[in-house]
């Protein structure tokens, strides 16, 4: 079968054609300039210092850092851009093609178009995450892994968003960064000082002195393991504060007896105040596993993979305070959070204030030209994105290993409402995403979503997050994937005609 596109000239009046067009075209000189051999040699060899750089940097520091220095900045792009360039010039300076040729030419376009559709996908198309509780109303934003700090304007109130990279450029007192107000008036110098980042604050415990306070004690939980480090305060005469849940994985208690009953099938650690000194017990299912003295400073191992419990001081008369402050606590009570200082003309008008992730925080409005009611306010958290749809958590459901208490799968179901008010059913499982909309077409072409799981809560079973990936270069990729596979295969396994070698 003779393809349209493959020339029947002889070698000879080929050769004879391409030096004519490129004499009397300029065109095809670029061409011939383009497609380079040198070229293609020093932008290869480019491209492969660059990717070695970011291996460093992602094993020295984190995968984001070789993201946004190399594989997002614009020179990367460019080589990238400039490559593809030479690529199609090295086909085109070869027109009219021979059979022989086919396997070089759809090898080079499928690289192309492998490229083309990983810039469309990096341009166009994001990775999000969403969170969603049954019962609760149609969910239609998603959250990307891009944080963002959110100032109201003076005078309209309308919303201000500032990105605050957190993963290459953390701010700190002796850097601060400054963000101007929005509808400030450029003499007031008003400015709001960010200096400091906290990847995971929490409300910390702490023991005070309190004449109307009963006896008190404070203990810190740490695992080198998680890389925690967790402060619990218990007070013997307070239901509240008696009996503690670890991360719902375990339970602190005071108690008056260690004969007291035991009302949990979780690990339990156990405090007695014995005249001068407690005395502990760590049972599991109910049976004494380990006790003795628990002296202040020294750790205990709990055998609870490796926590260990420190006691680090007791009061006979003792309240519990909380404060705001950085830990390396990871889990959903601990979110991130900047420190922020409203300054007028260099001068601080506010206190330190901590703006956890998700919230917003009231600043003192010191201009006189401006309501002295209406405050400053200034939020912080991830940006986000509105979908075409809406989605729906009807249920969550954690099925287990026969005969363990293991997950064998984590199965959420959605409903999804589009805008005319249609809805469809869908089941995101662990290793088996949701995808919306449904068809063939739509994920052949790359304009679907599709739904993976990402995290879920132990202690809430009527909650989950999912990943949501949207890529519209995706057919692309695939196109560009097996052209090149079919491209190295005809290379190796066709055999041009005797007279075409």
């Amino acid at each position: 079968m003779r393809l349209p596109f493959v020339t029947s000239l002889t070698n000879e009046e080929r050769s004879a054609r391409i030096a004519a067009r490129r004499k009397a075209s300029a065109f095809w000189r670029g061409v011939h300039r383009g497609a380079s051999l040198h070229m293609a040699m020093i932008l290869l060899l480019i491209l492969a210092l660059a990717c070695a750089a970011a291996t460093v940097a992602e094993s020295r520091f984190t995968a984001e850092i070789a993201r946004h220095y190399i594989y997002r900045s614009p020179l990367f792009l460019g080589w990238l851009g400039l490559l593809c360039l030479n690529l199609f010039c090295v086909t085109l300076d070869r027109w009219p093609w021979q059979r022989k040729h086919l396997p070089f030419v759809i090898t080079h376009y499928g690289i192309i178009t492998l490229l083309v559709g990983a810039a469309i996908g990096s341009r166009f198309g994001y990775e999000a995450f969403l969170s969603l509780e049954k019962g609760a109303p149609p969910e239609g934003r998603v959250a990307l892994n891009q944080n963002i700090v959110l100032l109201r304007g003076l005078h309209t109130g309308d919303s201000y968003e500032i990105a605050f990279p957190t993963e290459t450029r953390l701010p700190d007192e002796a850097h601060p960064r400054l963000v101007a107000i929005p509808e400030a008036p450029p003499e007031a110098g008003l400015v709001l000082k960010i200096d400091a980042y906290a990847a995971s604050l929490a409300m910390v415990e702490d023991l005070a002195a309190s004449d109307a306070g009963g006896p008190g004690l404070l203990l810190r939980f740490r695992s080198r393991m998680m890389g925690q480090e967790v402060p619990l305060a218990l007070l013997q005469n307070d239901d509240a504060w008696r009996k503690r849940s670890f991360f719902g994985l375990a339970t602190v208690e005071w108690v008056a007896s260690f004969d007291a009953p035991v009302d949990t099938d979780k690990p339990l650690l156990r405090l007695l105040k014995d005249g001068p000194v407690f005395r502990y017990r760590l049972l599991k299912e109910g049976s004494v596993q380990k006790e003795g003295i628990l002296l202040p400073g020294s750790p205990l191992p709990l055998g609870w993979a490796d926590w260990q419990a420190t006691l680090e001081g007791d009061l006979a008369h003792a309240s519990v305070e909380k404060r705001l402050s950085p830990t390396a606590a990871t889990s959903p009570d601990a979110p991130s959070a900047i420190r922020a200082t409203l300054l007028a003309d260099g001068k601080a008008v506010s206190d330190p204030t901590w703006v956890p992730s998700g919230t917003f925080q009231s600043f003192p409005n010191p201009l006189p030209s401006v309501d002295p009611g209406r405050p400053l306010r200034i939020g912080f958290g991830l940006q986000t994105k509105p979908l075409p749809f809406a989605v729906e958590l009807i249920s969550f459901d954690v099925p287990r290993d026969p005969g363990t208490a293991s997950p064998s799968d984590f199965v959420s179901t959605l409903r999804f409402y589009d805008l005319r008010g249609g809805t469809q059913r869908a089941t995101a499982h662990m290793n088996y995403p949701a995808t919306y909309p449904p068809g063939f077409w739509r994920s052949a072409l790359g304009l679907n979503y599709k739904f993976s799981q990402a995290n879920w809560d132990p202690e809430n079973l009527d909650h989950t997050t999912l990943q949501v990936l949207h890529d519209p270069g995706w057919p692309l990729k695939w196109i560009g994937s097996i052209l090149i596979v079919i491209g190295i295969a005809l290379l190796f396994y066709s055999r041009p005609p005797a007279n075409l070698k």
